[in-house]
């Protein structure tokens, strides 16, 4: 008796998932063909011819365009910590002679740390807001 009574809600429940899975089907199969049909566009010369979607933005003529050669100088950096021989730069710990872009550290100081490129010498200074920060250690 147990058998059976399993047997029909088995088959029940198959039927039913059986018609929401073909219901689904025939959804999907009408999604399909409409994607499947012909659309008409516009021509070359409407598209060429139409005003742009995107607004307009007033330029600021202040702004300064920064150029890879102005990207990659000493000024850039900031120096965010100094423990004897090493300074800690945008993230990454340095020590004395290490390069960072075309800079090189020829100087480590309890504040700074001068970089050199070239002729070219830069002092970075560890600042918080507009005061350079000293720790002193007893």
């Amino acid at each position: 008796m147990k058998s059976i009574f399993i047997t029909i809600i088995l088959s029940s429940l198959c039927s039913l998932l059986g018609a929401d899975v073909q219901d689904k089907k025939i959804k999907y199969d009408g999604m399909f063909s409409q994607i499947r049909q012909q659309r008409e566009g516009i021509s070359k010369h409407e598209i060429l011819n139409s005003k742009s979607p995107f607004k307009e933005v007033a330029r600021d003529e202040n702004l300064t365009v920064i150029s890879p050669e102005t990207l990659n100088t000493a000024s850039s950096f900031t120096l965010q910590a100094v423990m004897q021989d090493r300074v800690k730069m945008d993230g990454s710990w340095y020590k004395l002679g290490d390069t960072i872009g075309e800079y090189k550290i020829t100087k480590i100081t309890n504040t700074s740390a001068i970089l050199k490129r070239g002729d070219e010498k830069q002092e970075i200074k560890i600042q918080n807001g507009k005061k350079n920060v000293y720790i002193k250690i007893n």
